[in-house]
Protein backbone atom coordinates (compact mmCIF):
# COMPACT_ATOMS: atom_id res chain seq x y z
CA UNK A 1 0.00 0.00 0.00
CA UNK A 2 1.32 3.89 -0.58
CA UNK A 3 0.96 4.62 2.86
CA UNK A 4 3.40 1.83 4.12
CA UNK A 5 5.62 2.13 1.24
CA UNK A 6 6.08 6.21 1.94
CA UNK A 7 8.80 5.87 4.90
CA UNK A 8 10.99 3.56 3.58
CA UNK A 9 10.68 5.52 -0.10
CA UNK A 10 11.35 8.12 2.09
CA UNK A 11 14.44 6.87 3.58
CA UNK A 12 15.92 5.20 0.38
CA UNK A 13 15.50 8.60 -1.27
CA UNK A 14 17.60 10.32 1.49
CA UNK A 15 19.71 8.23 1.88
CA UNK A 16 20.39 8.25 -2.28
CA UNK A 17 20.55 12.42 -1.98
CA UNK A 18 23.39 11.99 0.73
CA UNK A 19 25.69 9.45 -1.42
CA UNK A 20 24.91 11.32 -4.68
CA UNK A 21 25.59 14.37 -3.14
CA UNK A 22 29.54 12.98 -2.37
CA UNK A 23 29.58 11.21 -6.07
CA UNK A 24 29.03 14.59 -7.00
CA UNK A 25 31.48 16.27 -5.43
CA UNK A 26 34.31 13.85 -5.69
CA UNK A 27 33.82 13.82 -9.72
CA UNK A 28 34.30 17.58 -9.89
CA UNK A 29 37.00 17.74 -7.45
CA UNK A 30 38.96 14.90 -9.03
CA UNK A 31 37.31 13.81 -12.09
CA UNK A 32 36.75 10.16 -10.93
CA UNK A 33 33.72 8.00 -9.35
CA UNK A 34 32.99 4.95 -7.55
CA UNK A 35 30.28 3.22 -9.36
CA UNK A 36 29.18 0.48 -6.86
CA UNK A 37 28.42 3.72 -4.48
CA UNK A 38 26.25 5.14 -7.47
CA UNK A 39 24.32 1.32 -7.64
CA UNK A 40 24.24 1.46 -3.44
CA UNK A 41 22.42 4.85 -3.83
CA UNK A 42 19.92 3.27 -6.74
CA UNK A 43 19.19 0.14 -5.86
CA UNK A 44 17.04 0.89 -2.98
CA UNK A 45 15.26 3.47 -4.93
CA UNK A 46 14.67 0.63 -7.37
CA UNK A 47 13.36 -1.74 -4.56
CA UNK A 48 10.91 0.68 -3.68
CA UNK A 49 9.25 1.57 -7.53
CA UNK A 50 9.01 -2.70 -7.64
CA UNK A 51 7.01 -2.41 -4.60
CA UNK A 52 5.00 0.71 -5.06
CA UNK A 53 5.55 2.61 -7.73
CA UNK A 54 3.59 5.81 -6.81
CA UNK A 55 5.68 6.39 -3.29
CA UNK A 56 8.61 7.54 -4.83
CA UNK A 57 7.44 8.77 -7.44
CA UNK A 58 5.22 11.33 -5.19
CA UNK A 59 7.96 11.59 -3.23
CA UNK A 60 10.44 12.69 -5.81
CA UNK A 61 7.59 15.44 -6.91
CA UNK A 62 7.61 17.21 -3.65
CA UNK A 63 10.87 17.32 -2.44
CA UNK A 64 12.37 20.73 -3.20
CA UNK A 65 15.60 19.98 -5.29
CA UNK A 66 18.72 21.55 -3.46
CA UNK A 67 20.85 20.46 -6.23
CA UNK A 68 19.74 19.93 -9.77
CA UNK A 69 22.97 17.72 -10.85
CA UNK A 70 22.54 14.72 -8.31
CA UNK A 71 18.64 15.37 -7.82
CA UNK A 72 18.05 14.76 -11.91
CA UNK A 73 20.59 11.60 -11.44
CA UNK A 74 18.42 10.20 -8.93
CA UNK A 75 15.07 10.90 -10.46
CA UNK A 76 15.97 10.00 -13.91
CA UNK A 77 16.91 6.37 -11.67
CA UNK A 78 13.17 6.11 -10.69
CA UNK A 79 11.30 7.13 -13.76
CA UNK A 80 13.87 4.84 -15.94
CA UNK A 81 12.34 2.22 -12.80
CA UNK A 82 9.21 2.67 -13.30
CA UNK A 83 9.11 2.72 -17.07
CA UNK A 84 11.22 -1.05 -17.06
CA UNK A 85 8.89 -2.06 -14.61
CA UNK A 86 6.03 -1.07 -16.49
CA UNK A 87 7.57 -2.23 -19.91
CA UNK A 88 7.78 -6.17 -17.97
CA UNK A 89 11.48 -5.64 -17.82
CA UNK A 90 13.18 -9.05 -15.30
CA UNK A 91 14.07 -7.29 -11.79
CA UNK A 92 18.20 -8.11 -13.26
CA UNK A 93 17.64 -5.37 -15.87
CA UNK A 94 15.34 -2.66 -13.67
CA UNK A 95 18.90 -2.32 -11.91
CA UNK A 96 20.09 -1.71 -14.86
CA UNK A 97 18.45 0.85 -16.35
CA UNK A 98 18.04 2.41 -13.67
CA UNK A 99 21.94 2.96 -13.36
CA UNK A 100 22.30 3.98 -17.14
CA UNK A 101 19.74 6.81 -16.79
CA UNK A 102 21.08 7.93 -13.73
CA UNK A 103 24.55 8.35 -15.59
CA UNK A 104 23.47 9.79 -18.82
CA UNK A 105 24.28 13.31 -17.77
CA UNK A 106 27.53 12.50 -15.91
CA UNK A 107 29.78 14.33 -18.43
CA UNK A 108 27.80 18.14 -16.98
CA UNK A 109 30.26 17.70 -14.63
CA UNK A 110 33.03 18.42 -17.08
CA UNK A 111 31.01 21.62 -17.91
CA UNK A 112 31.52 25.17 -16.36
CA UNK A 113 29.10 25.67 -13.52
CA UNK A 114 28.50 29.10 -14.97
CA UNK A 115 26.98 27.66 -17.74
CA UNK A 116 24.84 25.70 -16.31
CA UNK A 117 23.45 27.85 -13.92
CA UNK A 118 23.27 30.97 -16.89
CA UNK A 119 19.39 32.38 -16.73
CA UNK A 120 19.32 33.08 -20.41
CA UNK A 121 19.80 30.80 -23.56
CA UNK A 122 22.65 29.29 -24.19
CA UNK A 123 24.46 31.29 -27.33
CA UNK A 124 25.33 29.11 -30.80
CA UNK A 125 28.88 28.56 -29.30
CA UNK A 126 27.67 27.51 -25.52
CA UNK A 127 25.42 25.36 -27.49
CA UNK A 128 27.97 22.97 -28.77
CA UNK A 129 29.36 23.16 -25.40
CA UNK A 130 26.24 21.68 -23.73
CA UNK A 131 26.40 18.86 -26.21
CA UNK A 132 30.35 18.15 -25.77
CA UNK A 133 28.42 16.90 -22.54
CA UNK A 134 27.74 12.95 -24.35
CA UNK A 135 31.62 12.59 -24.75
CA UNK A 136 32.79 13.66 -22.30
CA UNK A 137 30.29 11.16 -19.74
CA UNK A 138 31.66 8.36 -22.57
CA UNK A 139 35.10 9.40 -21.76
CA UNK A 140 34.69 9.55 -17.95
CA UNK A 141 32.44 5.70 -17.89
CA UNK A 142 35.60 4.34 -19.64
CA UNK A 143 38.16 5.94 -17.36
CA UNK A 144 36.65 5.01 -14.09
CA UNK A 145 36.01 1.15 -15.65
CA UNK A 146 32.61 1.30 -16.87
CA UNK A 147 32.24 -1.05 -19.33
CA UNK A 148 28.69 -2.29 -19.33
CA UNK A 149 27.58 -1.70 -23.28
CA UNK A 150 24.01 -1.39 -22.45
CA UNK A 151 25.12 1.50 -20.02
CA UNK A 152 27.37 2.98 -22.49
CA UNK A 153 24.84 3.21 -24.95
CA UNK A 154 22.20 4.68 -22.88
CA UNK A 155 24.55 7.66 -22.38
CA UNK A 156 25.55 7.89 -25.80
CA UNK A 157 22.42 7.72 -27.46
CA UNK A 158 20.12 9.67 -24.47
CA UNK A 159 19.94 12.69 -26.57
CA UNK A 160 19.36 11.35 -30.01
CA UNK A 161 15.26 11.34 -31.31
CA UNK A 162 13.22 9.24 -32.98
CA UNK A 163 12.59 11.78 -36.31
CA UNK A 164 16.72 11.48 -36.28
CA UNK A 165 16.56 15.56 -35.38
CA UNK A 166 19.15 14.92 -32.19
CA UNK A 167 22.73 14.02 -31.59
CA UNK A 168 25.60 13.15 -31.77
CA UNK A 169 25.15 11.00 -34.57
CA UNK A 170 21.57 12.08 -35.81
CA UNK A 171 20.28 8.38 -34.80
CA UNK A 172 16.65 7.89 -35.94
CA UNK A 173 13.93 5.19 -34.59
CA UNK A 174 15.58 1.98 -34.03
CA UNK A 175 19.17 2.96 -35.00
CA UNK A 176 18.67 4.79 -31.50
CA UNK A 177 19.22 1.04 -29.09
CA UNK A 178 16.01 0.60 -26.48
CA UNK A 179 18.12 1.74 -23.29
CA UNK A 180 18.56 5.42 -25.47
CA UNK A 181 15.23 5.78 -26.31
CA UNK A 182 14.03 4.94 -22.51
CA UNK A 183 16.54 6.84 -21.11
CA UNK A 184 15.63 10.15 -23.46
CA UNK A 185 11.95 10.21 -22.47
CA UNK A 186 12.29 10.54 -18.85
CA UNK A 187 15.36 12.62 -18.61
CA UNK A 188 13.05 14.95 -20.96
CA UNK A 189 10.20 14.13 -18.61
CA UNK A 190 12.13 15.01 -15.12
CA UNK A 191 13.70 18.40 -17.26
CA UNK A 192 10.02 19.46 -17.95
CA UNK A 193 8.67 18.96 -14.19
CA UNK A 194 12.03 20.42 -12.59
CA UNK A 195 12.33 23.84 -11.59
CA UNK A 196 15.64 25.26 -13.80
CA UNK A 197 17.77 28.36 -13.88
CA UNK A 198 16.09 29.10 -17.39
CA UNK A 199 12.82 27.48 -17.06
CA UNK A 200 10.22 27.52 -14.73
CA UNK A 201 9.29 23.76 -13.62
CA UNK A 202 5.91 22.73 -15.46
CA UNK A 203 3.02 20.28 -14.00
CA UNK A 204 3.19 16.75 -14.20
CA UNK A 205 0.28 16.92 -16.57
CA UNK A 206 1.26 19.80 -18.75
CA UNK A 207 4.85 17.37 -19.14
CA UNK A 208 2.47 14.64 -20.41
CA UNK A 209 0.60 17.15 -22.47
CA UNK A 210 4.21 17.82 -24.14
CA UNK A 211 5.31 14.32 -24.57
CA UNK A 212 2.67 13.25 -26.50
CA UNK A 213 2.42 15.85 -28.62
CA UNK A 214 5.70 14.56 -29.42
CA UNK A 215 5.70 10.80 -29.20
CA UNK A 216 6.02 9.40 -32.89
CA UNK A 217 8.76 12.32 -33.65
CA UNK A 218 10.84 13.24 -30.79
CA UNK A 219 10.22 9.86 -28.61
CA UNK A 220 8.85 6.59 -29.82
CA UNK A 221 5.63 6.41 -29.30
CA UNK A 222 4.76 3.29 -27.97
CA UNK A 223 7.39 3.83 -25.06
CA UNK A 224 5.81 7.05 -24.41
CA UNK A 225 1.89 5.62 -24.04
CA UNK A 226 3.69 2.79 -21.85
CA UNK A 227 5.27 5.87 -19.80
CA UNK A 228 1.85 7.82 -19.31
CA UNK A 229 0.46 5.00 -18.05
CA UNK A 230 3.09 3.89 -15.53
CA UNK A 231 3.27 7.31 -14.15
CA UNK A 232 -0.60 8.69 -14.62
CA UNK A 233 -1.61 12.11 -16.86
CA UNK A 234 -2.50 13.24 -13.07
CA UNK A 235 -0.23 11.20 -10.87
CA UNK A 236 -0.15 10.55 -6.78
CA UNK A 237 1.24 13.73 -5.05
CA UNK A 238 -0.31 16.17 -7.57
CA UNK A 239 -2.30 19.17 -6.41
CA UNK A 240 -5.76 19.85 -8.47
CA UNK A 241 -7.81 21.83 -8.78
CA UNK A 242 -11.77 21.25 -9.45
CA UNK A 243 -14.38 22.27 -11.58
CA UNK A 244 -16.11 23.30 -8.30
CA UNK A 245 -13.26 25.35 -7.02
CA UNK A 246 -12.49 22.41 -4.63
CA UNK A 247 -9.21 21.70 -4.06
CA UNK A 248 -7.38 18.34 -3.30
CA UNK A 249 -4.68 15.98 -3.62
CA UNK A 250 -4.66 13.15 -6.14
CA UNK A 251 -4.15 9.90 -3.85
CA UNK A 252 -4.51 6.99 -5.97
CA UNK A 253 -5.16 5.94 -10.05
CA UNK A 254 -7.31 4.46 -12.50
CA UNK A 255 -5.14 2.54 -14.86
CA UNK A 256 -8.23 2.28 -17.40
CA UNK A 257 -9.19 6.22 -16.62
CA UNK A 258 -6.87 8.16 -16.58
CA UNK A 259 -8.62 11.25 -16.32
CA UNK A 260 -10.19 10.31 -13.42
CA UNK A 261 -8.08 9.67 -10.24
CA UNK A 262 -9.42 9.52 -6.40
CA UNK A 263 -8.78 12.31 -4.40
CA UNK A 264 -9.13 13.91 -0.84
CA UNK A 265 -10.72 17.25 -1.28
CA UNK A 266 -9.04 19.89 1.22
CA UNK A 267 -10.18 23.01 0.46
CA UNK A 268 -13.61 24.57 -0.42
CA UNK A 269 -14.34 26.33 -3.33
CA UNK A 270 -13.25 29.87 -1.80
CA UNK A 271 -10.15 27.84 -1.25
CA UNK A 272 -10.64 27.55 2.96
CA UNK A 273 -9.68 24.67 4.74
CA UNK A 274 -12.68 21.89 4.62
CA UNK A 275 -14.05 21.08 8.00
CA UNK A 276 -13.89 17.27 7.10
CA UNK A 277 -11.94 15.45 4.12
CA UNK A 278 -13.81 13.71 1.81
CA UNK A 279 -12.43 11.28 -0.64
CA UNK A 280 -14.11 11.27 -4.10
CA UNK A 281 -13.32 8.59 -6.89
CA UNK A 282 -13.74 10.44 -10.34
CA UNK A 283 -13.58 6.89 -11.73
CA UNK A 284 -16.84 6.03 -10.19
CA UNK A 285 -18.89 8.87 -11.33
CA UNK A 286 -21.40 7.68 -13.94
CA UNK A 287 -21.02 9.50 -16.47
CA UNK A 288 -22.44 7.72 -19.67
CA UNK A 289 -25.47 7.51 -18.09
CA UNK A 290 -28.71 9.64 -16.83
CA UNK A 291 -26.96 11.55 -14.20
CA UNK A 292 -25.09 14.19 -13.91
CA UNK A 293 -21.12 14.62 -13.91
CA UNK A 294 -20.42 16.01 -10.47
CA UNK A 295 -16.51 16.52 -10.58
CA UNK A 296 -14.05 16.87 -12.72
CA UNK A 297 -10.72 17.88 -12.87
CA UNK A 298 -9.75 21.49 -14.75
CA UNK A 299 -5.88 22.46 -13.38
CA UNK A 300 -3.30 20.70 -12.01
CA UNK A 301 -1.83 23.21 -9.59
CA UNK A 302 1.91 23.80 -8.54
CA UNK A 303 4.06 22.46 -5.95
CA UNK A 304 3.08 23.55 -2.54
CA UNK A 305 0.01 25.43 -3.96
CA UNK A 306 -2.01 27.22 -0.65
CA UNK A 307 0.54 25.65 1.51
CA UNK A 308 -0.74 22.00 1.33
CA UNK A 309 1.61 19.21 1.87
CA UNK A 310 0.38 16.11 -0.28
CA UNK A 311 2.27 13.78 2.01
CA UNK A 312 0.02 14.25 4.87
CA UNK A 313 -3.10 12.37 2.81
CA UNK A 314 -1.92 9.36 1.44
CA UNK A 315 -1.55 7.72 5.58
Amino acid sequence: ELGNELEPARTSLEDAVDIMRGCVHKLQSTGGFDIDEIERAINPLVASVMRNKSAMAALLRMRAVDDYTFSHAIANAVWGAILARQLGFPPKDIDQIALACSLIDIGKSGLSPELLAQPQAPSDEQWVLLKSHVDKGLSLLADNGVVNRKVVMALETHHERFDGTGYPKGLAANEIPLYGRIAGIVDSYDAMISERPYAVARSSYAAVQEMQKQAGVLYQKELVEQFIQAIGVFPVGAIVELNTGEVGVVVAQDANKRLKPKIVLILEADKKPRNQLVIVDLASQDDGGAATLSWWITREMPKNAYGIDPAKYFL
